[in-house]
This record gives structure tokens, sequence and C-alpha cells, in this order.
């Protein structure tokens, strides 16, 4: 009898014993990048076990009876190499989780039918597999890495450090093990035909952007006393510290201005050529930067080197857009822009969709810019992951900002976290653009006087309602064609217009009166004479100022961000703490344009949040609770959905999609017209039948309401705590 693993849509069958094979193959290559080459290659011979009985074999050849062969994998090697919990989470947990997602360990006490690990072990009505002992060979079990294994937990520091261990090499060795899986039946169904490609090596890239920067000058010594000097020393600082260091822990701390999108890159290009890393993976909090670093990177390292990932960026249905798609389910690619939704959630998973990718995170370069954006609610389990790659995998962590958080403190055991530009009171003391001034408390018809009287100022809210409003207050006493609106509120096509008439009307000189949310504090490049900030935490004011005099073409002094309180706002209830604290240290006297100041700050933020683990995600994951962690770890809590705005441009693709016949441009095109709004604000908007539900797409609705939408300041809105521009 011919034992099949998989039948494709031609009605070919691929031999259980091949897929075995293949699947132990690459397992095993992928596992050996973290030194368990001969566990991953267990893992994979004995996965698929189960499917060796009859009825597993009828159901591969048409038939509809279900087959729990997962568990059968996992009993088995629980019986073949026992070495207690050891090769329970390193062996049977991974195998047993290959298609239902990585199950929590469970207790002693669970009964059978629990999903639990400890429960599906106890499970005795499994079909019988026996036949697989005619085809599977045994693997013999390499006790070096066991020991090796053994060898690290001794040496830890503490009982938790044990555990938080285990379960990152249980991650990386599913991880392995499912995108081997995903790998070969790929190519199996797809008959080949799927041809993935994984850019060029990190040796070529660093040559290529290198010759690039030589050939535009940005490597000469010049004057430091020049904008373009001073950047030139601070990438060659950069790129010197990286061809010179070890993997570990480390910080760039560069002004508004420095330079920092290519430092921070030739920084990793150095040091992933010298430590032989494979990846490099930019870990950012905005869309707007995502596609703004990314672009950039494309432009010098080629575009087939660079993925883009994140949920707002659809692939083009080319031979490019293929390659690239295929790269983001497992990131076997030399650079990824991500989001850190994208990066932390997709460790602390369970699903085998999303943990694909984990394997590829050993031996890699990781760039958090902005790093001050880390989520505080999470901020120990996001700290416990970058230590566990960085102490036990092969990783240098780069902590990229102008404003530092203060998180020394918090990388509880790590190593000491190098400044790669040491000289840090000097480049700020040079990069300083803008005076910062508390005005205390305005009045909104006070703060309309003061900005109609303006030139070239930017006003930057703390809610894209009261955004709107006071674009509304100014809409009464200035031109039209001065006055512009930036938030969330917009879709993005009509950003980009705004955008685009800002800048034209900045390079020419001409009047400009900005109303923005933080949506411009990161990834949007304007420069303005005056900036007017909401009182917000420090780090947003210090963002907020990097946008006045941003190009040094004016004296410091001409060049003011002033702080203020707005009479009657109310704080949104994620700012009130960071709000205070920032009140607290302007009444200490506290300089914006001191480096220390941010992190003064954070560690107040810090000291004063309640919990840096909401969920207790690093208590569950001590007790390998991960399909717990997988529904509870969740940087972003509320739920939104889409609203599409309807016009000219896009009535044909709506009209496409509705009728189920809607193409990935189409779709795209949707994208680029719509709103994201949360659940709450959904409920309204369609209780008042402004919206209602896009037929045969699920969280995405059609505005009916034409008059709650205006192109200048997008979706209307009544009342609105939403006003950050963070894209975790």
């Amino acid at each position: 009898m011919d034992w099949i693993g998989h039948t494709n849509e031609d009605g070919d069958q691929q031999k259980l014993i091949d897929h075995l094979n293949n699947v132990s193959k690459l397992a095993g290559e992928f596992s050996a990048k973290f030194g368990m080459r001969n566990i991953g290659e267990i893992n994979g011979n004995f996965h698929d076990v189960g499917k060796y009985s009859p009825e597993f074999q009828e159901r591969v050849r048409g038939g509809t009876n279900r087959v729990d062969h997962s568990t059968a994998g996992a009993q088995l090697t629980k019986a073949l190499y026992d070495f207690g919990n050891i090769t329970d989470l390193l062996i049977s947990l991974p195998i047993m989780s290959h298609h239902s997602g990585l199950c929590d360990l469970g207790s002693s006490g669970d009964t059978p039918d629990s999903p639990t690990f400890r429960a599906r072990m106890k499970r005795k009505n499994l079909s019988n597999y026996g036949a697989y002992q005619s085809e599977v060979k045994k693997i013999s079990l390499d006790t070096n890495q066991i020991k090796e294994v053994l060898d690290k937990l001794d040496q830890s520091s503490s009982e938790t450090e044990r555990y938080l261990y285990m379960a990152t090499l249980t991650r990386l060795l599913y991880s392995s093990l499912v995108d081997a899986d995903f790998l070969d039946t790929e190519a199996f169904m797809s008959r080949g035909k799927i041809k993935r490609k994984n850019g060029d090596a990190i040796v070529e890239i660093y040559e290529a952007v290198k010759e690039k920067l030589d050939k535009k000058g940005w490597l000469k010594e010049a004057s430091l006393a020049t904008l373009n000097g001073r950047r030139s020393h601070i990438l060659r600082t950069a790129m010197e510290k990286g061809k010179n260091t070890d993997p570990g822990y480390f910080r760039l701390t560069v002004p508004t201005g420095g330079g920092k999108t290519i430092s921070s890159l030739m920084f990793a290009l150095e040091h992933a050529k010298r430590n032989r890393m494979a990846h490099i993976i930019y870990v950012v909090p905005y869309t707007t930067i995502i596609e703004q670093n990314a672009d950039v990177f494309r432009e010098f390292a080629g575009e087939r080197n660079v993925l883009e990932h994140h949920s707002n960026y659809e692939f083009q249905e080319d031979e490019y857009g293929l390659m690239m798609r295929l790269a983001s389910e497992n990131w076997d690619i030399p650079i990824i822009v991500t989001t850190s939704v994208q990066f932390f959630e997709s460790f602390y998973s369970n699903r085998s969709s999303s943990c694909r990718k984990n394997h590829n995170l050993v031996n890699s370069v990781f760039v958090f810019d902005e790093a001050q954006k880390f989520p505080v609610n999470y901020l120990s389990p996001c700290l416990n992951m970058i230590h566990e790659l960085v102490d036990y995998f092969g990783c240098s962590a780069v902590f990229c900002t102008a404003t530092q958080p203060a998180l020394d403190n918090y990388l509880n055991n790590f190593k000491v976290v190098e400044e790669i530009c040491p000289s840090v009171q000097n480049q700020f003391d040079f990069f300083q653009r803008t005076t910062y001034e508390n005005l205390g408390i305005f009045s909104s018809d006070a703060l309309v006087d003061r900005l109609e009287k303006e030139h070239c100022a930017m006003c930057i809210v703390n809610t894209r309602k009261i955004a709107q409003d006071l674009y509304k207050s100014l809409k009464d006493k200035v031109p039209e064609e001065i006055l512009f609106h930036l938030s969330t509120t917009m879709h993005k096509a009509d950003r980009e217009k705004t955008l685009e008439m800002i800048r034209s009307r900045l390079k020419n000189g001409q009047k400009v009166i900005l109303i923005a949310t933080s949506l411009v504090e990161a990834g949007v490049d304007l420069d303005f004479d005056t900036v007017f900030r909401q009182m917000a935490g420090l780090d947003s004011i210090i963002q907020a100022g990097g946008r006045s005099n941003r190009e040094g073409k004016r004296n410091k002094e001409d060049s003011k961000t002033y702080i203020f309180e707005l009479e009657g706002a109310k704080s949104a209830s994620s700012q009130k703490m960071e709000i205070e604290i920032t009140k607290s240290l302007f009444k200490k006297g506290i300089d914006c344009n001191d480096p220390d100041a941010a992190t003064v700050y954070f560690h107040e933020l810090y000291d004063l949040k309640r919990s840096l683990d909401c969920k207790d995600i690093l208590k569950k994951e001590e007790n390998y609770q991960l399909k717990t962690i997988g529904k509870e770890f969740k940087l972003i809590e509320e739920d939104s959905s889409l609203i599409v705005i309807p016009n000219e441009e896009n009535k044909d693709a709506i009209a496409r999609m509705q009728s189920k016949y809607g193409t990935k441009d189409d779709l795209k095109m949707i994208q680029r017209y719509s709103v994201s709004m949360p659940h709450q604000r959904i409920k309204q908007f369609y209780n008042l039948g402004k919206i209602k539900p896009m037929e045969a797409i699920t969280n995405l609705f059609i505005l009916m309401d034409q008059e709650a939408y205006d192109e200048n300041i997008g979706l209307l809105l009544e009342n609105d705590e939403g006003g950050n521009a963070i894209f975790w």
C-alpha cells in the first residue's frame, strides 16, 4: 500500500515518506541556525506519522472523517525520546501543535478531553498508525544538544530565566517545523511552480549601498560646522562602530535632522557583515515611517532585498509583488521593515501562519526606530523577547531615536547598552533648531487669534475632534488656501493631496497654517517657522519641535515651539499620566533640548505605570501557556473597521467588490479611500444611518451620508479621543 501525504488538485499524490523526509531536512536546516539541527530533523521526521492510519489514508483519498494525527506524533516521540520536560517542550509539543497552533502545556490533572498538551498526551483512542514502522526510520537523538540546553539552564540566573529560555527555544523549534511543513506542502501542491527568491547576501548589499553613498559624497569628511559635515560624521562613526562590535545591545541617539535612517542602516550592514548575521529587521510604530524608510532602503539596497510588511501594504500582482508576498510569510529576505504589531505579536502568537517567520529572527540585527514608542503596558514582555533573542540566539538590538526611553533599568540581566555615536551632547547642541516655551492655558479663541497672526505655523493637538473644531474656527478668519488639516479622519488620498499642497507652499515661502494630530510627529518631513503643541508626553513635544526649523535655515531663537494647555479640553484616558508627568517636569524647569530630558521623563513614566505587563504575559510564559498568550498578547486592544468614502475614482471598484468579482487591485483602491474607525464609532455611524456594511467583505463599510465626509478634515466627528498616529 502506498502511504499518501497530500493530493493536489490534479490528483497527483505525494508519498508520505517523501513529505516527512523533506520536512525533516528543512526543519533541521532552519533549527541549525540556533544549534538544534538534530532536534529539528526529529520533529520533521515524526510530525505526520499519525497519517499512517487507515482512517487518514481514507481521508486523503477523498474521505470526510477527521483524524487527530498530530497527537499521535507527540505520543510516539515521547516514547522514543523521553528526557522528561526538555523533550516534551522541544519535540513532542511542537509536533502536537503543528496544525492546531501552539497549545498550553497544562497540568498533570488535565483530563484527556482538554486541549492542553498534558491532556492530549493521555488520549488512548487514536487511530492505529503502527504502519509508520515500515517506512520511517528513527533518528538518534544527539544528547550533546540536550547537554547544551541543560548547561544554559544551569547558567541561568534564576528559575524564571530558565523557564523563559525554554519557552523561547520551544517557539523557535515550532517555527522551524511549521515553516518547513508549509514550504514542502506548497512546493508539491503548486507542482513546483512557486519559486521563492531570497534576495542578495548581506555582503553584496553592503557593497552596493556603500558605492551609492560614495557617489553621493555622503562619506566624505567635511567641516563639522556644516549640517552635511555633521551628518557625514555621524554616518562614518556608526559604520566604524558596526564593523568593530560583537552582537549585543546598542543605542543610536541622533537628533532630528541628523541622518538617523541611513546611519542606522549602515551600522546594521557593517555589524551584520562582521558577525555573519542573516537579516536586518526594522521595527517601527508608524506606517508613515515604514513607507518612508522602506523607500529609502529600496533606493540604496535594491527593491528585491527589502520587504515592507504591514497590514496597509498591498503587494502588486507581478513577479516582484509575488516575491514580496511570499517573503512576508516567513521573512526569508535580507531587510525587513515592519510594525511593532507584526514583530512582537508574531513572536508571542500561537498560530502557525504567524509563527513561521520566527526562526528567521535568529542571527538578525533589530533596529527599533522611534524606540520611545514601545507599548508601555507590554514593555516587560517586549523587552523579554529582545533579551532572549540577543543573549541566546545571536541577535543584536539597536534602540534608535532622538528621545531615548529609559530602558536600561528594565533590561534585567542584560548586557551593557553601547552608544553608537558617543558625542550625544555635542550632536544635540549642534542640531538645536528651536526654542521651547510653555505658554500655559489658552482658550480656543485665544489660540485661534494667535495662529491667525502666524506666517508659517503648525499646531498639533491631542484628538481628532479638537483638530476639526480648531480648523473650523480658523476657517472663518483666514483665507481657505492657507489653512490645512491633517489627521487619520482623512483617507490616504486626501492626506497625500494635502501634504503635496503644504510642501508646495512651504517651498515657495507662502503662508501656511496647519492643524494636525500626532500623525505628523514622525515620518512626515515638514519644516515650519513655528510649532504649537498641545500639552502631551514630553517625547511627543520634542518630536513636534523637530518640525520647527528642521533644515536649520533660521536662528534657533527665531524658531519657536510653543506648548499650551487648551482650556476645557479633556485629556484622552491614554494620555493623562504622560501629560501630568510632563507638566511636573516643566515646573521643575526641564529643558527639552537636553538629550537627557526624555530619559528623565521615561524614568518617571515607567515608575508610575502600575504595570509594564498588563496581561501577566511573562508569568504565563513561565507556565508555558502558549495558546493563552497568543490570544491575550494584543498591542492594539481596540478593534476597528474601515469606512469607504465613495467617489468617482473608486465607484467601479466598489461595485465589483460588492458583486464578488473584485480583484486585489480593487481592494487596494478601496483601502486608499478608506478611514479606520473603532467599533464603538462604527456602531454610532451605523445607528445614525450614515454607513452600511459592504456585502461579501467583513469589517468594511460604505459611507452613505456624503455630507459626513469633508475632503479637508475627513469624517466629521461629534466627540473623539483618537489622535495618535501609532500603528503597532
